[in-house]
């Protein structure tokens, strides 16, 4: 079982006693995934349900998943946020992966190429966080999400 957590900033925790996520809507159409320690598959639904509604806030969406603290996930939780992935892929300009090691960025290419180019990975803190200001700055200063493969 998870255990929601509404936080003061709107953003929205579960967790479970192996893991956590933590999701917030940085502006419309950005939406960020904090990950930490295990996830099992009771977390697909919220990952799957906070990718659907920064869709219903933008024509396109920057999706953001700070991995570095993740240790490890149940396959169905990969599997669903692929499929979600696939399923969208028209309206999903980038999505951006925080991880800890260059080995999984480099599986992370292999990965974004299966999908058209759309992942990019990050095993830096800055890069990640200067790609998801950059994603809210466009947004709030009125641009569009940028598509990252074209």
């Amino acid at each position: 079982m998870l255990d929601r957590i509404e936080l003061p900033d709107g953003s929205e925790s579960w967790r479970s006693p192996w893991g956590q996520l933590t999701v917030s809507h940085a502006a419309a159409g950005v939406v960020l995934f904090v990950e930490r320690g295990s996830l099992d598959m009771k977390f697909a639904a919220p990952i799957t349900e906070h990718s659907e509604r920064a869709l219903g806030r933008a024509p396109t969406i920057e999706v953001f998943v700070d991995a570095y603290e993740l240790e490890s996930y149940d396959p169905e939780v990969r599997k669903s946020a692929s499929q979600w992935l696939k399923r969208n892929a028209a309206r999903v300009a980038a999505q951006h992966m925080l991880v800890r090691s260059r080995l999984t960025k480099m599986g992370l290419q292999v990965v974004s190429l299966a999908l058209g180019g759309v992942i990019h990975g990050h095993h830096e803190r800055r890069t990640f966080d200067a790609a998801l200001a950059a994603a809210v700055k466009r947004v709030r200063t009125g641009g569009d999400v940028v598509s990252a493969r074209g």
